[in-house]
């Protein structure tokens, strides 16, 4: 049985995190060639995009039941096969209602994939630095796509283009199978040491899960609403636009940095830092009054998101004593997506973004406390 900490399998691991979340990251050109081309309305546009992510958030809340007890390969195998022929469907034959449904079971079937993905790097020895390397991969791929989307479709319609590359990718991952362990370090069940002391773990996997849950919620909810926070300063869409693309790059950058230090600090520390950046990045988002100030902001933005991802998802993983719910880390995480721009749209009064700026520097407050706490908690369930 290969080793997750082999060169091979971290490498397939990764590229399996990136080849199942592309679609997630190229969804809003996705959508926007759905209204062009089928004629959709918005509300049709958000519950597809719903479907895809409610599948994928399902699959991985019930990862408890398999992910510890199935061969990661044949799980691989069958969710980026039938995640492919998800994807295919609609460009063959489309109707909404079959998008809809596609879309659920591409969800599903790509969640069960990604969810392999997280608890095969969250079971290495630097969880830490594997996160980082993926998240940097996923920007840049993401990042070249969603410039290219709009070029290269040509024959097709930006719609079956965008279709048609997640299909391809999920086809190309069926060859990581090779290269994936059967299963990894953690065997589902607490060690015998943790069965004595369980409270402690779970409580630092629960708090653990919280940081996951609010820092996705407060980086959602800024991040579903940056164009309008740009047409509310007084900028143009394109502007806000060609921000949001140079921002993959400064997230790269942050996920780069956070590979290249590791743990040489520790993991608080990198991940305080990076709160106390997203927490800067709003108020100047505030300051606003000029291009180059939001830019700033917005670049501050997106390298602490990718600065502090890897630290909150490897202290859940290592806080996952049995490795049963290392799928809860995927979980949270759209769980988060989902609520903070719904949050965010609440907030919003008279096109001011100050309750959403103040929800979102209290979210990212309380996330330090908990990781703290949790990572205190998991000292203790050491000692």
């Amino acid at each position: 049985m290969r080793d997750v900490n082999s060169l091979a399998a971290r490498t397939a691991a990764i590229s399996l995190n990136v080849v199942c979340i592309t679609y997630y990251n190229i969804l809003p050109l996705v959508l926007g060639g759905a209204a062009d081309t089928q004629g959709l309305e918005e509300d049709q546009l958000g519950f597809a995009a719903a479907a895809f992510m409610g599948g994928l958030a399902f699959i991985n809340f019930t990862g408890f039941a398999w992910i510890r007890r199935y061969d990661w390969r044949l799980l691989v195998a069958g969710g980026n096969l039938v995640a492919a022929l998800a994807f295919i469907a609609p460009v063959i034959v489309f109707n909404y209602p079959l998008w809809i449904a596609c879309n659920l079971l591409a969800g599903c079937a790509t969640g069960a994939s990604y969810g392999v993905s997280i608890a095969c790097l969250g079971d290495s020895r630097a969880p830490e630095r594997n996160f980082a390397l993926a998240y940097a991969a996923q920007t840049f791929l993401s990042a070249g796509l969603i410039f290219s989307l709009p070029r290269i479709a040509v024959a097709f319609d930006l719609f079956e283009t965008g279709q048609l590359i997640a299909a391809t990718l999920m086809l190309l991952g069926l060859l990581l199978v090779l290269l994936l362990p059967g299963h990894g370090v953690k065997s589902g069940t607490l060690p015998e040491s943790g069965q004595r002391r369980v409270s402690l773990p779970q409580a630092a996997l629960a708090m653990a899960l919280l940081v996951l849950l609010l820092n996705v919620m407060a980086e959602g909810a800024i991040w579903a609403f940056l164009e309008r926070i740009a047409v509310g300063g007084g900028f143009s869409t394109e502007f806000a636009a060609n921000v949001m693309a140079v921002s993959f790059f400064a997230s790269g950058l942050g996920s780069i940095f956070a590979a290249t230090i590791g743990t040489r600090f520790g993991s608080t520390r990198p991940f305080i830092a990076a709160v106390c950046l997203s927490i800067a990045s709003v108020w100047v988002l505030w300051a606003g009054g000029a291009e180059p100030v939001f830019f700033a902001g917005v670049m501050l933005f997106a390298l602490a998101w990718n600065l502090g991802s890897p630290y909150r998802m490897a202290l859940a993983t290592r806080a996952d004593a049995s490795g049963r719910y290392s799928t809860l880390v995927p979980a949270m995480q759209t769980l988060g997506a989902a609520l903070g721009p719904a949050l965010a749209g609440l907030l919003i009064v008279d096109g001011s973004f100050l309750y959403v700026y103040l929800m979102c520097t209290v979210a990212w407050v309380a996330t330090i406390i908990l990781f703290l706490a949790a990572s205190r908690h998991l000292r203790g369930s050491r000692s």
